[in-house]
């Protein structure tokens, strides 16, 4: 069922804010938000924010959730697309690698002297194109 919005209530609060509670239902549920401004709005201000609260009304609403108590599996990690392009695919397994020497340099492992470090850094430089930017 679709969301509708129907203007409750507008008062002056005793600060100078405009009040405007907005009820919203699909036939089931209300819910009531309020809109407040200090100063003037253009035409439509509200009907913009209805609008923008009825979309995400409908959004959440076509939100497919699982059963209460269903028990939620973790998803397997997503395995990277070949490109095509073996060179590109090779600096990328490459620069991965790289990213997990430095995880190991945070916690303090030393690599520096690890001659598979050295030679994947060298290698890295030495294989780099522009184009591969979008990798790191």
């Amino acid at each position: 069922m679709s969301w509708s919005a129907t203007v409750a209530n507008k008062q002056m609060d005793k600060r100078g804010n405009l009040v405007v509670t907005v009820e919203f239902t699909d036939g089931v549920k209300t819910i009531t938000e309020d809109y407040a401004t200090s100063q003037g709005q253009p035409d439509g201000w509200l009907e913009e924010q209805v609008s923008r609260k009825l979309k995400a009304l409908e959004d959440v609403t076509a939100v497919v959730v699982p059963a209460a108590g269903t028990v939620i599996q973790k998803l397997p990690e997503p395995t990277p697309e070949p490109s095509g392009d073996a060179q590109r695919d090779a600096y990328a397994a490459d620069i991965d690698r790289y990213n997990k020497y430095l995880n190991a340099v945070r916690l303090g492992v030393p690599v520096d002297k690890v001659q598979d470090f050295i030679d994947l850094k060298a290698r890295l430089v030495a294989n780099f194109q522009p184009e591969y930017l979008d990798l790191f």
